[in-house]
């Protein structure tokens, strides 16, 4: 109780923040790594943002011809930037 009589919680000044960036992402990955996952980032946006099960079938199956993207690319770019935002914000309702 407060000298006005009223009661106060003054909760513990603990603050924690839990985040991830991309540069700390990218620790980890050599420069022919990020390369690839670049590409593949880019990739994924010409082809409209397919879902990751097409995208990698496509690649695996050789429907692009002379793709230099491998399925390691497109694994590596999802481990350094995630889900793509204009992919999450065209496909969610």
């Amino acid at each position: 109780m407060i000298e006005e009589g009223l009661h106060l919680y003054i909760p513990p000044q603990v603050a924690a923040a839990f985040f991830g960036t991309v540069s700390g992402n990218k620790e980890g990955f050599n420069k022919c790594q990020l390369k690839g996952a670049q590409m593949a980032k880019d990739l994924f946006a010409k082809l409209v943002f397919p879902s990751l099960k097409d995208f990698k079938w496509a690649i695996t199956s050789n429907q692009i011809p002379n793709c230099p993207v491998t399925v390691d690319d497109v694994d590596n770019a999802q481990k350094i930037w995630g889900k793509d935002v204009a992919a999450l914000k065209g496909k969610t309702i």
